[in-house]
């Protein structure tokens, strides 16, 4: 992987991945109470350019772009695989999908980011991703919807006062 973290500052250094890097993710999470705090940049990665495992993390000011997938799997700027996560004013542009919250990612907020012109879906709660919260956020031009929810009728997730074009059910604001 590319970098395994319980801590991490990126600052203003960007964190990118060549195509032919054998790492998948930018940087990932593992541990517990971890923060990524930016300005910075993670780039180009085929999985993910941020992918958080570990419990009670913080991602705050961070740009993902370019993060593409390969062959149909992966290519998340944010890649939410935990509980108790704060993912607070970062930008996931040009990603296959913006921010994305896997199965079993519980108790999560998401608020205050912008994530648009992915190539499929700006933000995306997978099916079993439930009671997050979903505040504030800005997520437009994308093939699919700009938000999306898996579970039925949203499950125990909060959609407000989000800004999109479309979505996939009528439980998301």
């Amino acid at each position: 992987m590319g970098q395994s973290t319980t801590r991490a500052s990126i600052g203003s250094t960007p964190v990118t991945g060549p195509a032919t890097r054998p790492a998948l993710v930018g940087i990932l999470v593992e541990g517990a109470d971890a923060t990524i705090v930016g300005p910075g940049t993670i780039a180009g990665w085929p999985i993910s350019g941020i992918a958080l495992t570990g419990d009670n993390g913080s991602v705050r000011g961070v740009t993902a772009t370019g993060n593409e997938g390969v062959g149909g799997i992966g290519g998340f700027g944010i890649d939410i695989g935990s509980s108790g996560n704060s993912i607070r004013g970062n930008v996931a542009t040009g990603n296959r999908a913006g921010i994305v919250a896997v199965t079993g990612a519980t108790d999560n907020t998401i608020i205050g980011n912008v994530a648009d012109n992915n190539q499929i879906v700006g933000i995306l709660m997978d099916n079993g991703a439930t009671d997050n919260t979903i505040i504030g956020n800005d997520a437009t031009g994308h093939s699919t919807d700009d938000l999306f929810d898996f579970n039925d009728s949203c499950d125990s997730n909060i959609w407000k006062g989000n800004d999109f074009g479309s979505a996939n059910q009528s439980c998301i604001h």
